[in-house]
């Protein structure tokens, strides 16, 4: 069987191996306009050799662990995103949905024998109201929200304090410009947690004069002016030591007996982890993480980049499950 875009005197041997060839980079982090470059083809060739590749889930089996995301995909109803899910102990994705809405997730695990639910006994997922109506169809399964996701919780809400802080020092009289400056430019040693905070190493900081300080010291300094910001900062770093030393017990204490002087915004940001305490709990103490599926959605998101998007979901779900299998192969 010829094919249009080849030559007529290649015999099947060598468009068997040119195929070969094309399917072995589909691995490779590149468009499919490149791919199909490198052999001299048209980009409407490779595509026809994808879409000859099924990869249909076959429903069989489940695995004691799962994890639950989400990423940008292409365009659907759903703003674009779609639901991803992983052995939590291989950190494989097991399959790519175009739609996350819950009555499409039902019916798609649905479709999983009742035995192999049953097996199911850890789910990991981050804060969302929706996944965990699946719960019902993982009757052994207990529920878990990654710690990631709990910690950029609290960062974000003392992040947000130290913007509205910077903003209101500005328009003080005095010599407030310079600290409104400095708190834009050192936020991110603001947001580090103690136990990685260097206070024996001295170098110069630009905004203090050059003077030759510790990352410690200039935490303090950045605390000093400004009170709420202090007790905020008491607050983020309890939570942090409680979480690092897996005390769960001890971080939901340090959410509870926030000083009431404290903006009721930033009381409300944190108090919202309250309302997931079993689930948070047990993900503060159990060594699952949903990172590895970060790890595998930042990768999805740079196929998809790189390729500037794609048309079709189908596509794309492909190049992602394809790249994983035929990374495993080497």
């Amino acid at each position: 069987m010829k094919h249009k875009f080849l030559p007529p005197l290649i015999d099947l041997k060598l468009q068997f191996a040119l195929k070969a060839a094309i399917l072995i980079d589909f691995k490779v982090k590149m468009s499919m306009r490149e791919v199909a470059s490198r052999y001299f083809v048209s980009p409407a060739f490779c595509w026809k050799i994808l879409d000859r590749i099924s990869l249909k889930q076959k429903f069989r089996s489940l695995p004691k662990v799962l994890c639950f995301d989400e990423f940008k995909a292409t365009q659907n109803d759903d703003n674009g995103l779609a639901f991803v899910y992983a052995d939590g102990l291989t950190h494989d994705i097991l399959d790519i949905l175009e739609s996350r809405k819950q009555v499409d997730l039902i019916a798609y695990f649905l479709n999983f024998p009742r035995s192999e639910r049953l097996k199911v006994k850890t789910i990991v997922m981050d804060i969302n109201a929706s996944y965990p109506a699946l719960m019902t169809l993982f009757p052994q399964a207990q529920l878990l929200i990654d710690g990631f996701h709990v910690i950029q919780q609290l960062s974000r809400a003392f992040n947000q304090l130290r913007v509205k802080e910077m903003k209101r020092l500005k328009k003080l009289k005095g010599d407030n410009g310079k600290i409104y400056r400095k708190l834009k430019k050192y936020w991110r040693q603001l947001l580090k947690w103690n136990g990685k905070v260097n206070y024996q190493n001295r170098k110069q900081f630009p905004l203090f004069r050059g003077e030759w300080r510790t990352e410690g010291e200039v935490i303090d300094a950045l605390l000093s002016y400004s009170q709420k910001l202090q007790e905020a900062y008491m607050v983020y770093q309890n939570a942090l030591d409680a979480f690092q030393n897996k005390q769960a017990d001890d971080f939901f204490e340090a959410i509870e007996t926030m000083p009431e002087s404290l903006p009721e915004d930033f009381k409300i940001n944190c108090r919202y982890l309250l309302k997931h305490r079993a689930a948070i709990g047990r993900g503060i103490l159990s060594p699952y993480s949903n990172g590895p599926l970060e790890g595998k959605n930042n990768l999805c998101k740079l196929i998809k980049r790189i390729a500037f998007g794609f048309g079709r979901f189908d596509h794309l779900r492909k190049r992602i499950l394809l790249q994983q299998i035929l990374s495993k192969t080497n």
